[in-house]
């Protein structure tokens, strides 16, 4: 019987066992498509094209292929500047720029995008969480690509995610038994397996649950249960087809000592309980007349320190508290790097503008439209400072905010602001009286609804929110089933 095949993904929550899913196919199948990845205000796309990975980008400055050349004394500056006129008077790519003007051949540029490409990929396997869009059959966008084999990115990117949870998340129960599939992957060079993979292939053999594998491994729990992570994900083992143990074995925890997470609680209440009070450069710690590479060096080292902290934290309101600070950190470095970057174009870089804008757009209406309200904001930050006199813009901002606790109160401001800027769209109005509401502010939300009402009688969603802000609160039922 011919088994039949999953969905095609789309949209969604991102993680690093989605990107595995998405990478396992495309091989398998030998298909093409383009790959969005949506990180804060990071956006990096990988394109696909008859199951090899043929082309990555980023907006990420370090990840960009001049960034590379330069970091690795590749070409001069007075090559990166031509690089980019060039660029910018043909509509070309960097690369091609390059051979274009006779600085680097084909090959060499082909090299250097191959290290970009696996850089960039392999990177997604450290993006905790996010949003992706997955595109088959996406069209392939530069005339200079690479084909890298999946299967080896895959094991070089399964082998850095650390995450002992995820880990757990994409393995079997313990008592599911596994055997050494058939055959590997295509195009993986089982010469590449490490000296723990292998000892989890041995004694997998043809049938034995994962927890035996475990307990009878010499590495270490967490090592063993990494490995035969590792070769699951990859499909050199797999499941025996309806073979499961009758009882089932326990599934020890990867985790850390809960001693580790109490030196760090001071530290995350006391920065948060600041966020409200500290300007945005005294969030990232960067001087006053400080440049964009000191304001992104403050920024990355601070990402890397929150991460190491979060790493070491498995309370859940320290967590909460935690998304609150990198968030802020985030939305803080894009308004900083906005303002030191001058955006204001001149007229024949005005295209590259509408560009960005439309972008940002696109990347802020999928973090809203998988309620990732968290991304959201940071993003329509930068898509604010561009076109600040757009209400939609504003008013995304404002219902984004006000589903991030640490941001709700600055919500307010961007809906009336949202309001101002186009008094006459009921749709903003309403929006304003939902937030009313949902604060308890049940006079303000009556005022704004009425204002609905006024503009289009027949609203349907503004006569329902009218209805049920007419129902008496549960304090004055109390009242009246206590005083009559």
């Amino acid at each position: 019987m011919i088994e039949a095949k999953a969905p095609r993904d789309r949209v969604g929550s991102f993680s690093p066992v989605v990107l595995t899913r998405i990478l396992k196919r495309a091989a398998e199948e030998g298909s093409s498509g383009a790959l969005e990845v949506a990180s804060g205000p990071s956006l990096k796309t990988v394109l696909f094209d008859r199951g090899s990975v043929r082309f990555a980008s980023s907006n990420v400055r370090r990840d960009r292929l001049g960034e590379s050349m330069l970091a690795h004394e590749l070409i001069s500056r007075e090559d990166y500047a031509k690089a980019v006129a060039k660029m910018r008077s043909e509509r070309c790519r960097f690369g091609e720029a390059l051979v274009s003007l006779g600085r680097l051949t084909e090959e060499e540029v082909q090299r250097e995008l191959a290290i970009q490409v696996q850089r960039i990929v392999l990177s997604l396997f450290r993006v905790p969480a996010g949003t992706y869009k997955y595109d088959v059959d996406g069209a392939m966008s530069s005339a200079l690509t690479v084909g890298l084999s999946v299967p080896s990115l895959l094991l070089k990117g399964l082998r850095a995610i650390e995450d002992g949870k995820l880990i757990l998340s994409g393995l079997p129960p313990a008592n599911t038994r596994v055997r050494v599939a058939p055959a590997p992957p295509r195009g993986l060079a089982l010469k590449k397996l490490s000296d723990e993979e292998r000892a989890i292939l041995s004694l997998a053999g043809e049938g034995r649950e994962i927890g035996d594998i475990v307990r009878r491994s010499e590495l270490g729990r967490n090592a063993a249960f990494r490995s035969a992570f590792v070769l699951l994900s990859l499909g050199l083992l797999e499941p025996i087809p309806g073979d499961v143990a009758p009882k089932p074995a326990p599934l020890p925890e990867i985790h850390e000592p809960s001693e580790r997470i109490e030196p760090c609680r001071d530290l995350i209440v006391g920065q948060f309980e600041k966020l409200a009070e500290v300007s945005e450069r005294d969030l990232l710690g960067i001087r006053k007349g400080a440049g964009l590479d000191e304001a992104r060096e403050a920024y990355e080292t601070l990402k890397s320190e929150w991460a190491e902290v979060r790493s070491q934290t498995e309370n859940e309101d320290l967590v909460d508290k935690l998304d609150a600070i990198e968030l802020q950190l985030a939305a803080a470095y894009a308004r900083v790097r906005l303002e030191l970057e001058n955006l204001t174009p001149e007229p024949h870089e005005d295209h590259v503008r509408r560009d960005r804008v439309a972008q940002l757009e696109r990347d802020a209406r999928l973090h809203v439209q998988v309620k990732d309200w968290g991304g959201a904001v940071p993003i329509l930050i930068e898509l604010i400072a561009l076109e600040p006199q757009r209400a939609e813009f504003q008013c995304l901002l404002g219902k984004s905010m006000a589903h991030v606790p640490a941001m709700r109160k600055n919500a307010e401001q961007h809906l009336l602001e949202a309001v101002m800027l186009d008094p006459k769209d009921a749709s903003l109005r309403l929006e304003l009286a939902r937030f009313y509401a949902a604060g308890s502010n049940r006079s303000r939300a009556r005022g704004e609804v009425q204002a609905v009402l006024a503009m289009e009688p027949g609203n349907a969603e503004a006569q329902k929110l009218a209805a049920s802000l007419r129902e008496p609160t549960p304090m004055r039922k109390l009242f009246q089933r206590v005083f009559g």
